[in-house]
């Protein structure tokens, strides 16, 4: 007993350390310089998720950014992505699932098809995103900058099925 509860102390007191060490660094750390630039320009990498249909996409993000004054700046940002998955009938709308069941049921009862037949269709995926809009700082600290970010954007989605067999052609048209 007394093992354990030295050793959960130990633990607990390692991770103290790792939590408040980066803090007694903060103050020497300068997160906002006196000079703030006219232009800002940010490229980095994107990973959009749509876990219901279990899609991911990896691609790029960018923002191009400028700052008229110190307390006020104007962006754009613009991000595109592409992924993979595979749709099944689970996915459509239960009254669509019915109508698809139906066309299939005396396939499956003649057994030109297994019991257990579910149509599948591969997609590949591709999206683009556009917004723009101001954004508002407030600097008073020296270490940090607070701001507001509204952005107004949209969204290019373009999803291209390619299918398999021919119920996966017939579901796609």
């Amino acid at each position: 007993m007394a093992f354990t509860f030295k050793r959960s102390v130990k633990i607990s007191y390692k991770i103290g350390i790792c939590v408040l060490f980066p803090l007694l660094l903060a103050p020497m750390a300068f997160g906002q310089e006196d000079y703030v630039g006219r232009y800002d320009v940010y490229g980095g990498y994107l990973y959009l998720s749509s876990p219901i249909i279990n899609l991911g996409e990896s691609g790029i993000h960018t923002q191009i950014g400028i700052n008229p004054t110190k307390w006020y700046s104007l962006g754009f940002d613009f991000s595109a992505g592409s992924g993979d998955t595979i749709l099944t009938t689970n996915m459509m709308k239960p009254s669509m699932q019915q109508v698809v069941a139906a066309q299939l049921a005396p396939f499956k009862t003649a057994g030109l098809l297994p019991a257990t037949y579910e149509p599948v269709v591969p997609l590949h995926s591709q999206s683009e995103t556009y917004a723009a809009g101001p954004q508002f700082n407030y600097r008073h600290f020296r270490a940090i900058t607070l701001f507001a970010h509204p952005d107004l954007g949209a969204i290019h989605e373009a999803a291209t099925p390619h299918p398999g067999d021919a119920i996966g052609k017939a579901l796609v048209m």
